[in-house]
């Protein structure tokens, strides 16, 4: 699960997101998924309500978002699980979930966390040391960029692709 810590505005996306667990929410998402007898990937959103303290229900969300990297970076695969269900069929529920990370492990969409943080600074709402404070975490995957994401390695791979090739041209035009 991801614990909002920054977004650009208040109603936008997250800038700056870290791990959390909660067995409660757990519970009550896997109940509401199998009560409406959903199946498949599902992305189950809550909101924190402050003035009564109590977690709102907001949305399920049956497509990946840019956040599944955080799972990745967490040991959970998403993209392999989807593909492996959509060839084998839909995969054995867990009886019970655990934690398979540690909390701590934060989730940054560098360029806009940088946009708001200054927008915060100027108006006077974040110090320098309070944003230092806030990017502290136990690991990271900053976005939109992350090397275990094919879309490096075939970018890299298109690079390395056109410089053999100018190669190869470049040998026959001798």
């Amino acid at each position: 699960m991801n614990r909002k810590r920054r977004s650009e505005k208040q109603f936008l996306s997250c800038t700056l997101m870290e791990t959390m667990w909660s067995d409660e929410i757990m519970d009550l998402s896997h109940r509401l998924i199998k009560k409406i007898g959903y199946t498949g990937y599902a992305n189950l959103e809550y909101k924190y309500d402050y003035r009564d303290g109590r977690m709102k229900f907001l949305e399920i969300n049956g497509r990946i978002s840019l956040s599944h990297t955080h799972a990745l970076r967490c040991g959970i695969n998403l993209p392999l699980l989807m593909y492996r269900e959509a060839l084998e069929g839909p995969l054995p529920s867990p009886a019970r979930f655990e934690r398979t990370y540690g909390e701590g492990i934060l989730w940054w969409y560098l360029e806009e966390d940088l946009k708001s943080a200054i927008r915060l600074w100027l108006c006077g709402q974040l110090t320098f040391r309070e944003y230092m404070e806030s990017i502290r975490g136990r690991g990271y995957v900053v976005e939109p960029f992350m090397w275990k994401d094919p879309l490096p390695a075939i970018y890299c791979g298109k690079i390395n692709g056109i410089k053999a090739w100018r190669r190869i041209k470049g040998l026959w035009a001798r």
